[in-house]
């Protein structure tokens, strides 16, 4: 999100979006504030009070007058605050709700990298999230020969040229390139 001097509070507001999605759009890092989130936190302390992580935020502006700022990692009472300034170097493209391709061999949805091409090879990922909505954005971007399912809450890579039904597993690879 956009701050200035006028809506400095508004960072109180801003949304989580990942380090790689965030850089890929053409931002460039200032620097990382680790806040407290609870309410509870006191001045001494390693995480920034909402005072203190204001006093920052003016100290950034006065050297860029317009800094973007979002959350790029919470915890249960803290948040990693990521603070950066436009550069207008895009590397990605969104193609979906929450998903982007990744100087064009990477397609992450929300914070994982959900399909990587390498070289002739496809790699899959689901980061833990075997959801509906990993599982489709996956089969939107496989080869047409191949469909990720799910059985008995279980997923499969069912290969129609070999027909053959493969247990899926983080990170394996399969013959292909990504279709966009």
């Amino acid at each position: 999100m956009k701050v200035t001097q006028e809506n400095i509070y508004d960072i109180f507001k801003c949304t989580k979006k990942s380090p790689r999605v965030i850089e890929s759009q053409g931002y460039e890092l200032i620097e990382y504030l680790f806040c407290d989130n609870s309410g509870m936190g006191t001045s001494n302390e390693r995480a920034y009070t909402q005072n203190g992580a204001i006093r920052e935020i003016e100290r950034i502006i006065e050297e860029n007058p317009t800094i973007y700022v979002w959350i790029v990692d919470a915890g249960q009472f803290q948040v990693n605050l990521g603070v950066y300034k436009k550069t207008g170097k895009t590397t990605s493209k969104k193609i979906a709700n929450n998903t982007y391709l990744i100087d064009d061999s990477k397609i992450i949805l929300h914070d994982t990298i959900i399909l990587e091409q390498d070289k002739n090879n496809i790699i899959l990922n689901s980061g833990g999230y075997e959801t509906a909505t990993t599982k489709n954005r996956i089969n939107a971007y496989l080869p047409s020969r191949y469909i990720l399912r799910q059985v008995n809450f279980e997923w499969y890579i069912y290969d129609g040229k070999t027909e053959k039904q493969i247990p899926f597993v983080d990170n394996m690879k399969l013959t292909g390139k990504i279709e966009l």
